[in-house]
């Protein structure tokens, strides 16, 4: 019998896969509970839909930022997290990050001998995805438009980040609203963008009769613990990298990804303002 050496104090890679399962399974099992609320004959009385959210690109860096998600009924979100890190872990990998993905670094370090090894793991991974998606959604934001703004005008919106943010928040909870459902939001954990979000959603809530009718709850979560996160992370990175392609070419496994999450439908969104309304306030056109 093979054994497995372990250092005492450290954990093993298939003891951190497993304590993964352990936390993405109460996680979703605690998401289920909340929501699927019955009735003493055991009928749904309430469904829940989960909108899982990522940015990609810098404003200080980038031409173009883009923040995107998925939406997902919250029922499927368990079998589903656990079919991705069971494949993740049948290639050796914790978790998915896009940058580390195309950048061969992180988890793929070493894989640059692995390309097609490494894209038929993300289009897997994608079909995963696609199989239990509603839909998907990019809003991409050119970072030279927002910095010719006015000085009033930037310091008003903050970071074009947050203007996707709050159109994804409308946009998913418009959607929501047209299957009836209650909404939550996942969110990447960042301390700066949670701290700002989580101010501005609540301002979405109170002058959006519709978010704040179906949007119950959001949550800022640590994404090599959310699948839902890490797909969101994904998406993001590839639509951004499609729309900068007058600027720069899409790695060739972008195009490839994008057509699998497409078949569910996606949709972008522009957020329109006053010239005097800020954060908040803004007018959603869906394209």
């Amino acid at each position: 019998m093979s054994t497995i050496e372990v250092v005492p104090g450290e954990i093993s890679r298939d003891e951190r896969t497993k304590r993964r399962h352990r936390i993405i399974r109460s996680i979703c099992d605690a998401t289920a509970c909340f929501a699927r609320m019955v009735d003493k004959d055991k009928e749904l009385l309430i469904g829940m839909l989960v909108a899982s959210c990522d940015e990609s690109g810098k404003l200080a860096d980038a031409s173009c930022v883009t923040f995107a998600g998925w939406l997902a009924d919250a029922a499927h979100l368990n079998a589903m997290s656990q079919d991705w890190d069971t494949l993740l872990a049948s290639h050796g990998i914790s978790y998915i990050k896009m940058s580390e993905v195309l950048g061969f670094r992180g988890e793929f370090a070493g894989w640059k001998d692995r390309q097609e090894e490494r894209d038929r793991l993300l289009l897997d991974l994608a079909h995963i995805t696609q199989s239990n998606a509603i839909c998907f959604v990019a809003v991409p934001i050119s970072c030279e438009g927002f910095k010719d703004l006015p000085d009033v005008r930037k310091k008003q919106l903050l970071n074009p980040q947050y203007c996707g943010f709050e159109t994804f928040v409308n946009i998913m909870s418009a959607n929501a609203s047209k299957l009836d459902q209650q909404l939550q939001i996942w969110c990447d954990s960042t301390e700066e963008f949670a701290e700002t979000c989580i101010g501005l959603y609540h301002k979405i809530r109170s002058r959006n009769q519709t978010v704040r009718d179906t949007c119950i709850s959001i949550t800022f979560g640590e994404d090599q613990y959310f699948p839902p996160i890490q797909v969101a992370d994904i998406y993001a990175a590839c639509a951004r990298q499609d729309s900068m392609r007058a600027v720069t070419k899409p790695n060739p496994l972008v195009p490839k990804l994008l057509e699998v999450f497409g078949q569910n439908g996606s949709f972008g969104g522009l957020m329109s303002y006053t010239t005097s309304s800020g954060l908040g306030s803004g007018i959603v056109t869906v394209s």
